[in-house]
């Protein structure tokens, strides 16, 4: 076994047992607080991160992390867990039940692995850098064949701050539900792009996104098949907070549908 697949092994492990802390949360009358006027966290966000970097840090003393909710954590290896113990809090909050786990192991520019679960459902998406494909519960998964947006499903997701970003995407929303068969905005970024990567839905795009957001799952896009880029239409990291994720298919439609001058 190499050591990506140790790794990504010991991902499935830990967060499928965050997965019951999430499930057991909602049930509980748990703390909220804001970060932001419509960007909460809540008592239970706090309790699956500290227990998934317990949980790294024992198995991997040495590697650094990076989680939504708590400062990074640096160490002298130059691998690197990113963590978000809850994506779609608010949904989460609000007991609509389309929310995730999400952890992706990098070294430098590649994603040595990504897992994102979902504990309601219990599906669990995940790929590795020297296996081809992705998969969803182990049977593999594969991006749709869909060959234009007029016939595609898509899927967006706005930021919590309601700036020039905020407005602009309404705008595209308009241009996109215009040609597609119709945009969702479910509130979960991961779980959004796992979507993708499993031919539920054909592209999705967001602005203002951080790494925790769309490390794994757009990892799992492009194992499955499907191509990733900015928004603009450039080279895609993590770290650059716009992404474009499809089917390959319809890449270059939907990148002429979101860079349209009105």
């Amino acid at each position: 076994m190499s050591d990506n697949q140790i790794y990504l092994q010991k991902a499935i492990e830990f967060i499928r047992e965050a997965g019951d802390i999430l499930l057991q949360g909602m049930s509980e009358n748990y703390s909220v607080e804001m970060k932001g006027k419509s960007d909460p966290v809540t008592e239970i966000d706090r309790r699956c991160e500290n227990f998934l970097k317990e949980k790294i840090r024992s198995a991997f003393p040495d590697h650094r992390i990076l989680a939504e909710e708590s400062e990074a954590v640096d160490n002298i290896s130059e691998i690197k867990w990113i963590i978000d113990p809850i994506d779609g809090t608010t949904n989460y909050l609000h007991r609509f039940p389309y929310f995730c786990i999400s952890i992706a192991i990098e070294l430098g520019d590649d994603i040595l692995a990504g897992v994102v679960f979902d504990p309601v459902r219990d599906e669990l998406f995940h790929a590795v850098h020297d296996v081809e494909g992705a998969f969803l519960n182990g049977t593999s998964i594969h991006v749709s064949e869909t060959k234009l947006v007029s016939r595609s499903l898509l899927v967006t997701g706005f930021p919590y701050e309601q700036g020039d970003t905020f407005y602009k995407n309404f705008i595209l929303y308009k241009h996109a539900y215009q040609r597609s068969h119709g945009v969702r905005r479910t509130g979960a970024a991961a779980l959004d792009l796992s979507y993708v990567a499993s031919g539920r839905s054909d592209g999705y795009w967001e602005f203002s996104l951080k790494p925790w957001d769309c490390a794994a799952g757009a990892f799992l896009v492009t194992k499955a098949g499907g191509k990733v880029s900015t928004i603009g239409g450039g080279k895609y990291s993590p770290y650059i907070p716009s992404v474009l994720a499809t089917n390959g298919h319809i890449h270059h439609e939907m990148l002429d549908i979101l860079n349209k001058e009105d």
